[in-house]
């Protein structure tokens, strides 16, 4: 038997186009549109409902064991450039209350999505209006979209969705319906994409795998023919597609517009003018609470801050193998992610969404450190920078002064704020404590060209680590990651553990640390599959991390740890091995 498209409307007006275009037969309720090597099945669920359509696909999946499930359809959108007429393919989508500001649903990931695709917002009834903080989940807007993701992922089967911009969401009495034909016309067109791929499952498990679009399934094809042709099992099949993914990186989806840029700040902050000011080319939106947005995997077509109250835990006890050894180490949560773009950081699959977030309640985070600094014997140190970078936003929160005058009645309490930024000459006249250390992440030039994006040059951190020593800061200084992929990353390792042992060993630092890459399967997941695949390179599964295989971490401390001891001594430790 061929294979089968289901394809599905909500309503009937939005199905007329394609029972036009492609001249189909009735088959009770249904529409079926045969060819020599596919068929296609069409219904409409006549107006009824997400609920109803649910049933509908359970009866039409029993009978007819689609290879696929399609939708067309209307959508408003939130986003005044998506003009009326535009067809999109949805990359994923959630079910929200925009008016009530609450994520009903979580993010559904489609998996089947074209080049042009957006984010989709499924209403639990008619909502009209602007809401662009909306734009944060999504640009999108209808009322069944999410009731085939849901399905499609609870069923195992590959959904792909189509929407044509009607309006801009907004308040009609009585529907009316734009030119449909457009809509049809593209999933005609995309058809030569996928008959080759639901003619053969192999080439369809590749097509989702590899998140290749739909004009790219030529490359789905050729890798299901050498799967066939090398008789490769399931598993070795998704051994192979992991290690394309590793040698092949991922082109991200290209947007013709410039990214919406959002300040989200919670209600009754003090403060708020400085945000404001600082980040005044951002729109900014007054929120209750930012897990509300932040809970959602982030829209690509947006970048979003957030300035909100941390709730819960406010410092974290680090691992046994961190840090200096005779200490408590222990994590300051003081905002999330960064504005840098490292290829390796853990980040990118820590949290499921990517906009920083910058905490503002010091206060009680100070009294969480006091009081944990009272159960304790040893000296605490408190890492700034272990969920985001600690002096990036310096030169607007001022955290690192605040702290040094914060943390002086209590003896066992020494900070660090880990950072790679050079934006701190603001602290020129800040007061210096000699429990607080600016660490400075650091690699070779020829490392942050390549892995450490958006990141100041190695000469510039060096230069602020100087300013800032002079200045009376304690300094530290992390070479962590090693990135190691050929001899000459060793070596140019080795020259930078050099230039430190010869400039600083006679100033003094408080710490310095080397650690070889390594990450949990979370991260090595999202790297792997988020375009950043090639920093990846010889990392192995080794007790529950991926790192390199110990001969090779080995030779990493004898050679540049050598230099480390050689010159910084007890001051020197190897992080997280």
């Amino acid at each position: 038997m061929n294979p089968l498209i289901l394809f599905v409307t909500e309503h009937k007006k939005e199905l007329q186009p394609y029972l036009d275009l492609f001249h189909t037969e009735k088959n009770g309720r249904e529409y079926l549109y045969s060819k020599s090597d596919y068929r296609i099945l069409f219904f409409s669920n006549n107006g009824k409902g997400g609920l109803d359509l649910l049933h509908t696909l359970y009866r039409l999946k029993d009978k007819w064991q689609p290879s696929i499930v399609v939708n067309g359809g209307l959508a408003g959108s939130l986003a005044e450039h998506d003009s009326p007429g535009t067809v999109f393919t949805v990359e994923g989508g959630l079910m929200a209350d925009i008016a009530a500001e609450k994520v009903e649903h979580p993010y559904i990931d489609a998996g089947l999505k074209g080049l042009s695709s957006r984010r989709l917002i499924t209403l639990p009834y008619l909502q009209p209006g602007c809401h662009k903080k909306a734009l944060v989940w999504g640009s999108l807007v209808d009322l069944e979209g999410y009731y085939l993701l849901s399905w499609a992922k609870f069923n195992r089967v590959p959904v792909l969705l189509y929407k044509m911009v009607s309006d801009r969401n907004e308040s009609r009495e009585k529907i009316s319906y734009p030119d449909m034909n457009p809509l049809a016309e593209v999933f005609k067109k995309d058809l030569e994409y996928l008959a080759p791929v639901i003619q053969d499952p192999v080439s369809l498990e590749a097509l989702l795998s590899l998140s290749l679009p739909l004009e790219k399934s030529f490359e789905a094809v050729s890798v299901g023919r050498e799967c066939r042709e090398n008789n490769l099992t399931f598993t070795r099949r998704h051994q192979w597609y992991q290690s394309l993914k590793m040698v092949n990186e991922k082109k991200c989806r290209e947007t013709p517009e410039e990214k919406r840029a959002f300040l989200f700040m919670e209600k009754g902050l003090s403060r708020e003018s400085d945000y404001r000011c600082y980040f005044s080319g951002r729109t900014v939106f007054n929120i209750t609470h930012y897990l509300d947005y932040f809970q959602v995997p982030d829209n690509p077509n947006v970048s979003a801050l957030f300035i909100a109250h941390k709730k819960g835990e406010l410092i974290r006890e680090k691992g046994e193998r961190y840090g200096r050894p005779g200490w408590s180490h222990y994590s300051a949560i003081n905002g999330y992610n960064c504005p840098m773009d490292c290829a390796y950081c853990f980040l990118k699959g820590y949290f499921k969404n990517h906009s920083p977030v910058l905490f503002t309640n010091r206060d009680e985070l100070l009294e969480a450190m006091a009081r944990e600094s009272h159960k304790q014997k040893k000296p605490l140190l408190f890492h700034f920078g272990d969920y985001c970078d600690g002096g990036v936003y310096d030169a607007l929160t001022e955290n690192i002064s605040w702290f040094s005058q914060g943390i002086a009645p209590y003896s066992s309490v020494f900070c660090e704020f880990r950072t790679k930024a050079v934006g701190l000459g603001h602290l020129a006249k800040a007061p210096a404590h000699g429990r607080l250390s600016i660490g400075f992440s650091l690699a070779p030039q020829r490392a942050i060209d390549t892995w450490e994006k958006k990141t100041p040059p190695l000469e510039e951190r060096l230069k602020q680590a100087r300013r800032l020593h002079k200045n009376g800061f304690p300094i530290s200084f992390h070479l962590d990651p090693l990135i190691l992929q050929n001899e000459s990353d060793l070596v140019s390792y080795e020259e930078l553990a050099r230039i430190l042992r010869d400039e600083w060993a006679m100033r003094g630092v408080f710490s310095i640390s080397m650690g070889t890459l390594r990450m949990k399967r979370d991260s090595f997941r999202y790297i792997r599959d988020n375009g950043y695949a090639a920093v990846l390179q010889g990392l192995i599964s080794d007790q529950g991390f991926y790192r390199y295989d110990e001969v090779l971490r080995q030779e990493a401390y004898n050679r540049v740890g050598r230099v480390l001891k050689e010159g910084f001594g007890d001051h020197f430790y190897v992080c997280m091995d």
